[in-house]
């Protein structure tokens, strides 16, 4: 698995090494090998003893959203379609006369 590493040389030469995914884990050495050489030592520590988990909550209040609840009432209403016919017509003709 590949791990972002933000590596940096500090103004005294030496380097840091910072894991941006684990904001904790940040090692200084002297030399860029031997700063990777302690992250890499401390991420597989870090991994080892960690573990995902996920936790199934229950909904609280309403979280739906209205206009999925009122999707596709219409579809047995005959009326629908030509009611929707003459609005747009009268929405071009509107358009048309400006």
């Amino acid at each position: 698995m590949h791990y972002a590493i933000l590596l940096q040389r500090r103004p005294d030469g030496s380097y840091q090494a910072s894991v941006p995914l684990l904001p904790g884990l940040t090692r200084t050495a002297a030399t860029r090998d031997e700063v990777l050489q302690l992250v890499h030592s401390d991420l597989t520590e870090e991994i080892a003893r960690t573990e995902i988990v996920y936790l199934d909550l229950p909904q609280v209040g309403s979280m739906t959203n209205p206009w999925i609840e009122t999707a596709g009432m219409f579809r047995d209403d005959a009326t629908l379609e030509p009611m929707l016919a003459a609005m747009y017509a009268e929405r071009e003709a509107e358009r048309k006369a400006e």
